[in-house]
């Protein structure tokens, strides 16, 4: 008769290391023909302070216990399994980096263990591709089945990187889910884009004059470019396009000034009113490239070249919609989407993705001309959602930025009634963090990364942000013991730089809010709950692994 196995909980703080190697494996059903242990297929493997693929472990097992180290002390054996990171399970992480980058970053860090005499039992070692290529080919097989409803329920739990672009289109209205379709939108789109860029790019600053921008990666921005610089610059330009034209095909200037006039006559001068759109277009451009140049500096992919393609958008969409125009916060929301739509055909590189099953047809993806018209698109579409937060006159409206901070507000109230009545009784107003967090749907809030993955679940709510809210009150939440032992100020730099937390945790706590599985007692101080939360870990532990 085998013992029960018992549990070990480990604490790292500081910098202190596990000490292990580990492993991620999954089940294999037992077809009876084995030992009759639960056999184990390894899926994964990497050094506690190590990165991995993106797996989707089962369980993950010490296979490796260096002696002298924080595992070793505790008396830790390979074999024993992990079953919790600090209070979540497991198998409950989607992603099997996620808990290597807590082992290595995270401190302080409860782990808890189960040791379980054999229990690697009999195993077989499978490319690591493989799980990962299993997501793809089921979430690519659901585009081909024209079920916008199965397209959200996949995408709700987080899209594959290479098919992200398709499914993004298509939760954002771009494209139909019939695929026979696309060729036709697609078409008619970029012919449009086409026309809006020749209407409205024919003042204000042209794309030829990118050139005279100092270049974001130098450290300097449009606003800070001398104005003794920029003439200068303008006066050499028209000093070489003079010198240009009077040269003949050999590089010598022409002798007859007759040879001149063949050039095409000069515009006329703009009317009075021209004058003043031309002055107010070039003043938006501005406006535009300033707050352009600010997004993701840390980031390559947002380059000279990208924000160039950022700032035609924004600034065609502001001259499509004079009553929004353009709004400090856009340039947050229209980045992600050139991000995921993006590829490397800007930096000279063609790459055409393998994808494997049915083949999917990305032919039409794969040129940045199109990418930037797709990202138009889909932003408007976006906006068209988002633009009452946008607009003061809907303030006082349900669905303005006001209307949608009291919502937040209510659902806090409903979820975690301590936390919303500590923040009343500090009169903390909800458009003190809300504004921003709404507006750019928790972009400025999270990383890049960290956004992305995010925004595959609001944009498959069907609900349309609803979702977003229970984020929020998720990010709260999380933070209910630091919040209920602070002051309006502490308060206000918590919610307003809200500190660095595991993106699974928050959709996990979100989602559990949303169903009306949690909701925390009022009644309840911080370190009860915490109290509470540990006994239920521990009941969690012993009727998972010792019944």
């Amino acid at each position: 008769m085998v013992d029960d196995p018992a549990v070990v909980r480990v604490l790292l703080d500081g910098q202190s290391r596990l000490g292990a190697k580990i492993k991620s494996f999954q089940h294999r059903v037992d077809n009876g023909l084995g030992s009759g242990k639960d056999d184990l297929v390894v899926i994964g493997e990497a050094d506690a302070g190590a990165d991995a693929e993106s797996l989707q472990p089962m369980c993950i097992m010490l296979t490796e216990v260096s002696a002298g180290g924080e595992a070793d002390r505790c008396g830790l054996k390979v074999g024993d399994r992990l079953v919790l990171v600090d209070d979540t399970p497991v198998e409950s992480f989607t992603d099997y980096r996620q808990v290597l980058r807590m082992l290595r970053d995270s401190r302080p860090l409860n782990l808890t263990f189960v040791v379980q005499p054999d229990s690697v039992g009999s195993y077989e070692v499978v490319p690591k591709v493989t799980k990962s290529q299993q997501i793809f080919d089921r979430q690519q097989n659901v585009l081909f089945l024209s079920d916008r409803t199965r397209l959200e329920e996949e995408a709700f739990h987080g899209v594959c990187e290479r098919l992200r672009p398709v499914y993004w289109r298509i939760l954002l209205n771009y494209l139909p889910v019939d695929k026979s379709k696309w060729k036709d939108v697609l078409k008619e789109k970029r012919e449009l884009y086409q026309v809006y860029k020749k209407e409205f790019l024919k003042f204000g600053i042209s794309s030829d004059d990118g050139s005279s921008r100092p270049s974001r990666l130098k450290g300097q921005g449009w606003w800070e470019f001398d104005d003794d610089k920029r003439k200068s610059m303008t006066q050499q330009k028209v000093l070489a396009q003079k010198t240009a034209a009077s040269c003949g095909e050999d590089g010598v200037a022409s002798a007859h000034p007759l040879e001149l006039s063949s050039a095409s006559p000069p515009k006329p001068p703009l009317s009075e009113e021209e004058q003043k759109l031309h002055q107010h277009d070039v003043e938006l451009r501005e406006t535009i490239w300033k707050d352009v140049q600010r997004t993701h500096p840390g980031f390559h992919f947002f380059a000279d070249a990208r924000c160039d393609i950022m700032e035609r958008i924004l600034f065609i969409f502001a001259k499509l919609n004079p009553g929004i125009e353009y709004v400090q916060g856009m340039n947050e929301v229209v980045a992600p989407i050139l991000f995921v739509f993006g590829n490397p055909t800007l930096d000279g590189e063609k790459k055409k993705p393998e994808l494997g099953g049915q083949g999917l047809d990305m032919e039409e993806f794969m040129f940045d001309e199109h990418y930037e018209v797709d990202t138009f698109f889909c932003f408007c579409n976006l906006m068209g959602e988002l633009r009452d937060l946008y607009m003061q006159g809907m303030d006082s409206d349900h669905e303005g930025i006001r209307g949608r901070g009291l919502a937040l507000m209510k659902h806090l109230k409903d979820v975690d009634p301590a936390v919303y009545q500590h923040l009343t009784e500090l009169e903390i107003n909800p458009q003190y963090f809300a504004l921003r967090w709404l507006t750019t749907l928790l972009s400025r809030e999270m990383m890049l990364p960290d956004t992305v993955r995010l925004w595959d679940s609001l944009f498959a709510d069907p609900k349309r942000f609803t979702f977003l809210l229970y984020v929020c009150c998720s990010m709260i939440s999380l933070q209910r013991e630091n919040i209920l032992a602070s002051d309006f100020s502490g308060c206000l730099q918590i919610l307003q730089k809200y500190p660095p937390t595991d993106l699974h945790q928050i959709l996990l706590l979100a989602e559990d809010l949303q169903l009306g599985n949690v909701v925390f007692e009022s009644t309840k101080s911080p370190q009860e709950l915490l109290k509470s939360l540990a006994s239920s870990t521990t009941d969690f532990l012993r009727s998972k692994f010792l019944s």
